[in-house]
């Protein structure tokens, strides 16, 4: 089969539907698909790809009202050169529309990759027929129309959760949606497996010790720091740990305010803020984490975590796992089997779950090791595109009426 993937988020941006269209691209090529992805070029070097890629070109400034006729062009000269098979959408909205309305025209079944945080703004956001009628006189459609055009079109639907796809029903999805989860590489977890056989509390103590991250049980925080991320509602956790340290990695707007609250807790000599760091470094500091904490809210303007890598990144390298009980997150933990879900809007709930995971080690480790199991079943990007893949070579569901 031969897929041309588009997708607006790709690399070298950091982030997590950025790497997991790569890391799909790549499955698909491992399975033995042909596979090619179509892309904005954004300043910053990537490493050699073992797909192709079309890059395309914008211009510093372009109108919105060029966008539609510019996305068609390059769709089209990539389609003329790959001869795809089957059209898949990463994201939803810069390549949708000319995506959808060229698959109908040339008979190329479209698929499309919803990730939570579109759909559920799209969701929450208020009709606005006035809004709705002026933007169609132009050709356009407001970011609440095209998303639910987009899942009403598409010929296939995949989610990264269960939490994703019952978002896709109320957006009005007409066919199937395969919910594939979102994974790491088979050799990723091998390697961590290799390093850290059993998740022992001594081992993780030494290693705190080689990078000069002093004695204390550690809690882990990776991310953006942004209102949906909730490292605030973490610090006010922390507070009430005062034997455990905080390890945070990663940048954002509200890292300032955060920087605040920890001043005005007294929690400076707690809470270690290391910024951005590089794939390397984040691997040191999960190999030596006791807990990763992870806990998102679900905003009310959208943001909403759709099913959170990192987790399944710190079960592979040895860390259990508490994660907010919102979004997708509960299919990471396997509701509660592979990590413990706490109340994020809940410091001490937090709190009590990150307490209990340090003080029983028996538990820990059995979320650890059914965590691994899980990934090396199901949470692998292999065997996720392998599910792809033999969805994709389905027929069709779609009826063959346009939707609105």
């Amino acid at each position: 089969m031969r897929i041309l993937l588009l997708s607006d988020d790709f690399l070298p941006r950091v982030g997590g539907v950025s790497h997991m269209m790569d890391r799909l691209a790549a499955s698909f090529i491992r399975a033995g698909a042909s596979c090619a992805v179509g892309a904005p070029r954004l300043p910053g070097p990537i490493p050699e790809r073992p797909y192709p890629i079309f890059w395309e070109d914008r211009q510093r400034g372009e109108g919105r009202f060029n966008r539609p006729r510019r996305a068609r062009a390059f769709i089209e000269g990539a389609i003329e050169e790959f001869k795809p098979e089957r059209l898949l959408l990463g994201t939803q909205f810069y390549y949708a529309p000319a995506c959808l309305a060229l698959g109908r025209e040339r008979g190329i079944p479209v698929g499309l990759y919803t990730h939570g945080m579109e759909l559920r703004r799209a969701l929450v956001e208020p009709a606005r027929p006035l809004k709705s009628m002026v933007a169609r006189l132009v050709g356009l459609r407001t970011f609440r129309d095209q998303a639910l055009h987009n899942v009403a079109e598409a010929d296939f639907l995949f989610a990264n959760s269960h939490y994703t796809a019952g978002l896709v029903r109320s957006a009005g999805g007409r066919v199937e949606t395969l919910v594939t989860g979102c994974g790491i590489d088979r050799a990723t977890l091998e390697r961590e497996v290799e390093l850290t056989p059993d998740p022992d509390p001594g081992l993780r103590a030494r290693r705190r010790a080689e990078l000069g991250l002093g004695e204390r049980k550690t809690v882990g925080f990776l991310g953006r720091v942004v209102p949906s991320k909730n490292l605030g509602g973490l610090v006010e956790a922390m507070a009430r740990l005062p034997e455990v340290q905080l390890l945070v990695a990663g940048n954002g707007p509200e890292l300032p305010r955060v920087q605040e609250r920890i001043a005005e807790l007294e929690l400076g000599e707690r809470i270690r803020l290391v910024g951005q760091i590089d794939d390397e470094t984040k691997w040191r500091y999960l190999r030596c984490m006791d807990v990763l904490c992870l806990p998102s809210i679900e905003m009310p303007d959208g943001p909403v975590e759709g099913f959170g890598i990192a987790i399944l990144e710190a079960l592979a390298a040895g860390a259990s796992v508490v994660a907010g009980r919102s979004g997708g997150m509960a299919d990471a933990v396997a509701n509660g089997e592979a990590g413990l879900l706490a109340d994020p809007h809940d410091p001490d709930d937090l709190a009590r779950c990150i307490g209990r995971l340090i003080d029983e080690p028996d538990l820990a480790r059995g979320c650890v090791e059914e965590g691994r199991r899980r990934i090396a079943n199901q949470f692998n990007w292999e065997a996720i595109g392998e599910r792809v893949l033999a969805h994709l070579g389905e027929a069709p569901q779609r009826d063959s009426q346009p939707a609105p």
